[in-house]
């Protein structure tokens, strides 16, 4: 038996050949992407894990009210808090740094150590977080301390100037790339009192940090706190929900794993249909059932040892790369760039490939034995035999004849074995046609509206964030300077600050906040730009036709998104175009900023589903949209933070042209990069290209390998075609005719699978933004649709091509 398994092998090592080849690929892709996926987001969950502040929620500006009702919460498990301050600003430029009060127990929740000096110990010493490196131990800091009071619920600004010294530096590698500089102050209690003021939250929750969102969510509606003020950890739930959504039974994993099941199994069948009529022959010349079934178990365990072997080296290799390429976790490219790239490797994951090679191996196997045994209980021709025959007989004239029923009958034949790789490549063609297909759809919102964001449509912007509004910003007179430089167009000047809205009792709903008592104070962030910007897409709507120009005019933002329903539901229930309200805002008065009342009237409403389908930057999302104009009335002078614009000169010459016209006291910005930062669009068509490669390299070794096995299987069907009178180059046309039939259909597969994909996702965005439109790239969407034709036809010319000389009967 063994010479008899040994000659088999060796008379059909091409074929096996194949068959090895083909699974091995199987096996290697679908290893490599589970491994190196997995292996990226346990390193990223251990980074986090290691340098992330753990907690659940961040709370603001939190009075000490609120802050003892969420102590007393059942849900809440261990809360810490500092007193919170606005900012320091710095009496020789003007700049603003972000100041904490000292807690020992809020650095250690947030996994910034000392690395340098001592903590404090006295008063007015200070740690400072210096991710610029621009203070040293020793250091003197002189300045004013903005901060706020909360009297009875009226918030109060105010300012004292004080004297700091650094007598330690902290580092955090994550916090690198996600914070600015920062002072954590052990502050004298007689020099700013304690009384009344603000406390910066830091919330654990008993779920720990499973439903950030819904916990905090649920903590706003419990106690009936400003939404504004909690905000979820989004770093830690979106690290523990990768790790949740990447187990090894994920469906991604599964879906891998099936594909690479799939295309093995079809290769095993098309060669099984050889192997069926070679074991017929050795049953006719005396080998037994038993012998058959060993002889086919023996040649499918070779297969799948040496399947598995090269399958897993492959894919180890490949996954080296993978891991130091594919940013799987969607981290900023900064951030990607330190994070270790160490393999994690698990035995499910071999459990798991080693399905690709066993389940098909068992498939054929019993395939093979019912065909060989009921084939032995009767002379049974195969379909093809039997109508080639039929053709001879009626017909050795019309050759055209044959051989369009010959290519019909194998069309249906061995359409089942070549349409199932076509439509697994087809699903990750139709997914990259899909996503590009929403991004050009978001980008063409973009271009229209004119607003889309700073980020999607302007190349640089110039801010002031980092120094203290309103005292600072952009001047009117600033605008005017650069609008005249030539390289510079589409300037848009914006200027966002935090003010507060005084209830009157009861317009808000009750999903936005079910405390209805009058004078209670919200926080909202307040936009000034030029509203042409909103109007152009009537995005402002329900406005006043006639205006109290006594008073500032504001937009107020409709509704807000309610993640219990994932819609948006209603802001204000009691509140109408032409109504007055009353903001409490910051005004410079001499060397002093302190809160004022100022009474504004609602001249309209912002739509927000529709903005958000404009707008993917949280710098142009506020609660109260303003006009310039307005805003000079409202304040007395116009500022702006921010302003972007386009130019088609590199950075470094308008960087030039801009400090010679305006100064450089701002930061400079090149929005390609941050729009990639932004939308991870590089990213997230990384992973699809890597499904791409790997399902189409896949895809075209299966269709390839197993068209060189039916060739095999149709040496008599040619022999029989030559018979007729048929050249070879009237049989190869034969094959490239059914080639074509084939790469039609799987070119009319992906773009209906496309087409439905886009159509879906526009049902589904109707209901939930009523304007929303159907946007289809159909240029794209058809030459894209054809690559499966293009692929498969090549395949079919390819192999043709190389068994164009077998394609006789001389043999």
């Amino acid at each position: 038996m063994k010479k008899l398994l040994k000659a088999y092998l060796k008379s059909n090592i091409k074929i096996i050949s194949l068959v090895i080849f083909i699974m091995s690929i199987s096996v290697a892709g679908s290893f490599a992407i589970m491994l190196s996926e997995h292996s990226e987001y346990i390193n990223h969950y251990q980074f986090q894990k290691k340098y992330s502040s753990l907690y659940g929620c961040k709370g603001e500006s939190i009075t000490s009210e609120e802050l003892k009702k969420i102590s007393n919460t059942d849900n809440v498990k261990s809360i810490f808090y500092a007193l919170s301050f606005e900012n320091f600003v710095d009496e020789n430029n003007g700049k603003i740094t972000e100041i904490e009060g000292y807690n020992k127990s809020i650095l250690d929740l947030n996994k910034i150590k000392l690395i340098e000096g001592k903590y404090p110990l006295n008063k007015n010493e200070a740690l400072v977080f210096n991710i610029n490196n621009k203070y040293k131990v020793g250091d003197v800091l002189k300045g004013d301390i903005y901060y706020k009071t909360n009297d009875n619920g009226v918030t109060n600004l105010h300012k004292k100037s004080v004297k700091i010294k650094v007598v330690g530096i902290l580092d955090n590698k994550l916090m690198r790339y996600t914070s600015k500089d920062k002072y954590f102050v052990n502050l004298d209690s007689d020099i700013i009192s304690e009384k009344n003021r603000l406390f910066k939250v830091f919330i654990n929750f008993n779920s720990e940090y499973k439903n950030l969102d819904y916990e905090t969510n649920k903590l706003i509606a419990l106690l009936g706190i400003n939404p504004e003020k909690l905000n979820f950890n989004r770093d830690i739930l979106q690290t523990t929900t990768f790790i949740s959504n990447r187990k090894l039974d994920n469906p991604r994993f599964e879906n891998l794993v099936f594909s690479g099941i799939i295309f093995s199994t079809i290769t095993m069948i098309i060669y099984s249909k050889k192997r069926i009529d070679d074991m017929k022959l050795l049953r006719v010349v005396g080998g037994s059932k038993n012998q058959i079934m060993l002889l086919l178990a023996s040649e499918g365990i070779v297969i799948g040892i040496f399947a598995l072997l090269i399958g897993t080296i492959l894919g180890l290799l490949l996954s080296l790369f993978l891991i130091n390429n594919a940013n799987y976790t969607l981290a900023s490219s900064d951030l990607f760039k330190i994070i270790p790239k160490h393999i994690h490797y698990d035995i499910y994951f071999s459990i798991y490939t080693l399905k690709i090679i066993t389940i098909p191996a068992l498939i054929a196997f019993i395939y093979q034995l019912l065909k060989v045994n009921r084939g032995m209980a009767a002379n049974n021709k195969s379909s093809i035999e039997k109508m080639i025959d039929r053709i001879i007989m009626v017909s050795l004239i019309n050759r055209k004849s044959v051989i369009r029923k010959v290519s019909s009958i194998n069309l249906r034949k061995y359409i089942v074995y070549l349409i199932v790789p076509v439509i697994l490549l087809a699903l990750p063609i139709s997914n990259y046609i899909y996503v590009k297909n929403a991004y050009e759809h978001s980008y063409s919102n973009a271009s229209q509206s004119g607003i889309s964001t700073m980020y999607a449509n302007r190349n640089y912007s110039i801010n002031k964030y980092d120094y203290y509004i309103p005292d600072y910003g952009f001047t009117s007179n600033d605008i005017l300077r650069m609008s005249k430089l030539r390289s510079i167009k589409n300037l848009l000047p914006i200027n966002s600050s935090n003010i507060i809205y005084i209830s009157k009792g009861g317009e808000f709903s009750k999903l936005y906040n079910n405390d209805f008592n009058r004078n209670k104070e919200f926080e909202f962030s307040l936009l000034c730009f030029d509203k042409s910007y909103l109007t152009k897409n009537s995005i402002i709507y329900n406005t006043i036709k006639k205006d109290d120009s006594n008073f500032p005019k504001v937009y107020l933002k409709d509704k807000f998104y309610y993640r219990y329903n994932n819609k948006y539901e209603d802001i204000y229930t009691k509140m109408n175009a032409g109504d007055y309200i009353t903001l409490r805002i910051p005004i410079k008065r001499g060397d002093n900023i302190k809160y004022s009342d100022i009474k504004v009237q609602v001249a309209g409403f912002v739509d927000s589903a529709k903005l958000s389908t404009y707008l993917r930057n949280r710098e142009l999302v506020a609660g109260i949209y303003i006009e310039p104009k307005e805003y000079e009335k409202m304040y007395g002078y116009i500022r702006y933070n921010s302003i972007s614009f386009d130019s088609d000169d590199n950075r470094k010459i308008i960087y030039e042209n801009l400090r010679k016209l305006i100064g450089s006291e701002y930061e400079f910005n090149d929005i390609n990069s941050e729009r990639d930062e932004q939308n991870r669009e590089k990213e997230i068509f990384f992973e699809i290209y890597t499904n791409l490669i790997y399902t189409g390299l896949v895809s075209v070794f299966s269709i390839f390998s197993s068209l060189k096995i039916i060739f095999l299987m149709r040496k008599n069907e040619n022999l029989v075609m030559r018979c007729v009178g048929a050249s070879r180059a009237t049989v190869r046309k034969m094959y490239i005719l059914e080639g074509l039939k084939y790469g039609l259909i799987s070119s009319i597969i992906t773009l209906s699978l496309t087409l439905y994909k886009i159509l879906d996702d526009y049902l589904f965005l109707k209901k939930v933004f009523s304007n929303t439109e159907l946007y289809i790239n159909y240029y794209k969407l058809v030459v894209l649709s054809f690559v499966p034709f293009i692929i498969f036809f090549g395949c079919y010319f390819i192999a043709t091509a190389e068994k164009y000389r077998e394609f006789s009967y001389h043999k």
